[in-house]
């Protein structure tokens, strides 16, 4: 589960979403808001990010449905990729954001502080072994980022940090206002990976829906490289499980290809699609822990891969028969919608 859908679900589910920061002159273009390349000289470019969450009695509409949580990150790196800066710009549920501004000061507490120029209890950071984090939180944003891998021979300073935070806070308030991201302009002409993950339909009522939808393009030279859709699921009781769906829509035949991959070891695989894979991983135990197992197909059809992953205790998981069938389910599915 990632760090989003998690706080997610320690939040209650009763709130009303909203429109993020829907007004009549629209919302920020987060995009412009995160650092580029002219306010990090030294660095090299990586890739951009951007991701979008709904709630679980949203997603059936999404992405026409007002969703939780947006954000929008770049990352850069030098000293042959061992240092990475990763700078991002969040528009969030206004309990959503304090909630997570306020794990952050806890992840801050004990630790080295950097001063940001400001003594606003809304702007601080701090560094943490060989990392080095910034926050500060204008109006419904929250803007951060963070350093990791820092070598001492190519110190980062706190006045630099200082200053990209500072540049942060510039660019969230000249951010120019437009409409909500459109994700069907993310690949446009191509699959929307949000119509091939599985849903409670097609799992059944043995498994109950833990997330919503979230949405996440991977961008190179501001161009989309990918685009994905991910949900997840659980089965609780004697034979307590996970169950995570994702599908990811890519620019290229010859990615999606590349990205037929999983953890653990490659094993038969059912015939699906134009091409699928199949691998199983193991975990042993720790203390009292009971060791798990879980099972990955990948299914691809041209641009598109579908990937279904079960995971439970060994002693009840112990055939991927469930998470073919599951992925025989969405693959059935992606063949009726991509032939009409």
């Amino acid at each position: 589960m990632s760090r989003i859908f998690l706080l997610l679900a320690l939040l209650p589910v009763a709130l009303a979403p909203v429109v993020l920061a829907q007004t009549a002159f629209g919302t920020p273009d987060l995009s412009q808001v995160a650092l580029d390349p002219s306010s990090v000289t030294g660095w090299t470019p990586d890739v951009a990010v951007r991701d979008e969450v709904w709630d679980v009695p949203q997603s059936a509409a999404a992405p026409d449905a007002p969703s939780e949580l947006a954000w929008y990150e770049t990352r850069f790196t030098r000293d042959g990729g061992h240092e990475v800066l990763t700078t991002r710009a969040t528009e969030a549920r206004s309990d959503l954001a304090d909630a997570y501004l306020q794990g952050l000061r806890h992840n801050a507490l004990g630790q080295t502080p950097i001063q940001v120029g400001s003594v606003d209890s809304s702007r601080f950071g701090w560094r943490e072994r060989d990392t080095a984090t910034a926050v500060a939180r204008p109006g419904s944003l929250t803007v951060e980022l963070r350093l990791s891998g820092l070598l001492d021979a190519d110190p980062v300073g706190d006045d630099q940090i200082t200053t990209w935070l500072s540049d942060l806070l510039q660019r969230a308030s000249d951010a120019p206002m437009g409409p909500v991201f459109d994700w069907t302009q993310a690949l446009p002409n191509q699959p929307q990976p949000w119509m091939f993950v599985l849903d409670a339909g097609l799992v059944g009522s043995d498994w109950q829906q833990q997330t919503g939808l979230e949405l996440s393009a991977r961008e190179q030279d501001g161009q989309a490289a990918s685009v994905t859709a991910a949900r997840e699921f659980n089965r609780t009781g004697a034979f307590r499980r996970t169950l995570d769906s994702s599908a990811t829509v890519f620019a290229s035949d010859d990615a999606a290809t590349q990205a037929m991959t999983g953890p653990g070891t490659a094993i038969d695989a059912p015939a699906l699609g134009d091409d699928a894979t199949a691998f199983r991983a193991a975990e042993g135990g720790v203390g009292h822990e009971t060791p798990s197992v879980s099972y990955t197909v990948n299914v691809r059809r041209g641009d598109l891969v579908m990937t279904t992953q079960e995971t439970g205790v060994a002693w009840s998981l112990d055939s991927p028969g469930e998470a073919f069938a599951l992925a025989s389910a969405i693959d059935a599915r992606a063949s009726q919608l991509l032939s009409q």
